[in-house]
């Protein structure tokens, strides 16, 4: 990533979140939270974008206005590590399914210490990328049928451009640069030395079947 770029993104980070009025940890993790929920969670986790590519009506319960309210009365201690959340859920559920808490904790799915472990210790070395390229492609890929999100890509293409590391994500920024496209599927790549800058970054998206064009909107 090009300094220019780095530098423009740190600057919306902050004009977003307003970091230089925070001095308390509560502060800075108020601000962090709403960074990731106005950016992270609504651009990236919650994937409205696969609905509307459907033509699908959506509803986000853990999103309702109300209950997001009451978080943002919890007190850090409560929020942190999800800890007030992971009780209530777990005291429900053992109360409506009949479960001890003991029986309840062996039903959670939760990521194995040990990858936690590895993953912590690789970060920041030259290793980590090699390692979790042989992880996902060997261990746990990501395969076409495991996750309707992949339905946006045909499968021909998942097959040849999917390596077992990449999210869709990844693929969405490449349509979004006009890099390759999903319908019809023209594969796309960016390569390992291209760097990204803000002029590849704003290079404007060609049209897509999805969204009206000039001449649509002129005949409406």
């Amino acid at each position: 990533m090009s300094s220019a770029l780095r530098s423009t993104f740190e600057d919306r980070v902050c004009d977003v979140v307003g970091i230089d009025q925070y001095r308390t940890r509560e502060d800075v993790a108020d601000a962090f939270e709403f960074w990731d929920w106005q950016e992270r969670q609504a651009k990236h986790i919650l994937r409205t974008y696969l609905y509307d590519y459907w033509d699908y009506d959506f509803w986000y319960p853990l999103w309702d206005r109300e209950f997001m309210d009451f978080w943002t009365t919890v007190p850090l201690e409560h929020r942190f590590e999800r800890s007030l959340f992971e009780r209530y859920v777990r005291s429900v559920y053992a109360d409506a399914a009949g479960l001890s808490m003991d029986e309840v904790q062996e039903t959670f799915h939760e990521r194995s210490p040990w990858v936690s472990r590895i993953e912590k210790a690789l970060s920041g070395t030259p290793l980590k990328d090699p390692v979790e390229q042989l992880y996902r492609h060997h261990i746990s890929p990501r395969e076409y049928d495991d996750n309707p999100i992949w339905g946006i890509m045909d499968r021909d293409q998942f097959d040849r451009l999917q390596s077992g590391r990449q999210v869709i994500h990844a693929f969405r920024v490449l349509e979004l640069l006009g890099r390759m496209s999903f319908s019809p599927p023209t594969d796309g790549y960016i390569s390992r030395d291209r760097e990204v800058t803000t002029e590849t970054v704003g290079r404007s998206r060609p049209p897509s079947a999805l969204m009206p064009t000039d001449e649509d909107t002129e005949q409406a």
